[in-house]
């Protein structure tokens, strides 16, 4: 099998087509631990408040501090990327498509006649997928096909790099 990029590192190298990564910050889940932790000492403070209300701190402030501790470390190591004309971030589609269709994806890439997406199967669970990243708009788009081996997805084209109508062509394929 050839060694092909990695569509997450090719991202990481478009600054010049205007994209750029950004790291998630684990500030907002540092605030609901914060937040959690608050709630739970004013529950527990000897205020002269109904039970039902000082019950309700407490809970409200361990179900806080649990979603604070999950989101800080979803984002502690997280990453996304920034179309930087819109200022928004790249939507990542993975799409299972069935792996008698192989050549005909690989075709269309390499060709770049997109229209012929709609002729791609789409399956629940697959050997290959097709990655891609979309800009809101639907004016840029960067797509790269994938197969399973050994316990992993590897790339099994190049990142192809789609801008203008083509890209809206892959987005609406994506969509449905």
């Amino acid at each position: 099998m050839e060694n092909y990029i990695d569509i997450e590192e090719t991202l990481k190298n478009m600054s010049e087509e205007g994209i750029s990564s950004k790291k998630d910050s684990p500030i907002k889940g540092g605030i609901m631990i914060i937040l959690g932790i608050v709630l739970c000492i004013l529950g527990t403070a000897e205020i002269e408040l109904p039970d039902c209300i000082i019950m309700a701190f407490i809970v409200f402030g361990i179900g806080l501090f649990i979603y604070g501790v999950i989101l800080f470390l979803m984002n502690l190591h997280s990453q996304h990327y920034v179309y930087t004309p819109t200022g928004k971030r790249l939507k990542k589609h993975s799409i299972y498509i069935q792996s008698g269709q192989r050549y005909e994806i690989a075709q269309i890439l390499k060709n770049q006649m997109f229209e012929r997406l709609s002729n791609i199967t789409k399956e629940q669970t697959s050997s290959t997928r097709i990655i891609a990243y979309t800009s809101s708009n639907e004016e840029f788009c960067i797509i790269q096909t994938q197969e399973f081996s050994q316990d992993e997805f590897i790339p099994s084209s190049d990142p192809v790099v789609v801008k203008g109508e083509k890209a809206g062509v892959i987005c609406s394929y994506l969509a449905k």
